[in-house]
């Protein structure tokens, strides 16, 4: 998935008015827009990962999930695969 939405780059966005309505708690969804935490929440819900995410997600909220393991701690252009 994460690979299909790179080979169509061209058609997605970066959702910015989306991630500043989180504050507010209001969800703004526009089309082939995403913020981070809304992407990775769109991948796991798709690939049945997880569910019931909450509908205005923050990346806090993926501390909170069962069954996970935290791999890496820090800012991620420091991150090395």
């Amino acid at each position: 998935m994460v690979h299909q939405f790179e080979k169509e780059k061209k058609v997605y966005r970066f959702n910015v008015v989306g991630l500043f309505a989180v504050p507010f708690h209001k969800k703004i969804q526009r089309a082939n827009s995403y913020y981070c935490a809304e992407f990775v929440k769109y991948v796991l819900e798709s690939a049945d990962v997880v569910e019931d995410l909450p509908k205005i997600i923050q990346p806090d909220d993926f501390n909170h999930l069962d069954n996970s393991t935290e791999i890496y701690k820090g800012l991620l252009r420091q991150y090395a695969v």
